[in-house]
């Protein structure tokens, strides 16, 4: 297996402060739970934050696997827009 590395920029595009946020990471949009859960401050208006982190890759049936990433307050009842919270992305990755 191969280490993946993944980087991802959360910004804060609306008006006003947000609350504290829930980074979830999906290696497949087919997993049942998320590969990485990260809790982070949340970020003034036009602010954004920088993470990365890492997991053991796996080896798959398809060259091709779609990742999801979301973006959550922890106390949605503040959040105006969330059109705005989920990037699906596909990679290639080692077939079996």
């Amino acid at each position: 297996r191969e280490r993946i590395y993944m980087q991802a920029i959360v910004k804060n595009i609306g008006s006003a402060a947000s609350g504290d946020m829930v980074v979830k990471y999906w290696a497949s949009v087919n997993a049942p739970e998320p590969a990485f859960t990260r809790e982070f401050p949340g970020l003034a208006a036009g602010d954004q934050h920088i993470f990365s982190f890492q997991y053991d890759g796996y080896e798959s049936w398809y060259s091709r696997i779609t990742m999801k990433l979301e973006v959550n307050l922890k106390r949605p009842g503040r959040e105006v827009n969330k059109t705005n919270n989920v990037l699906t992305k596909s990679y290639q990755v080692k077939r079996r």
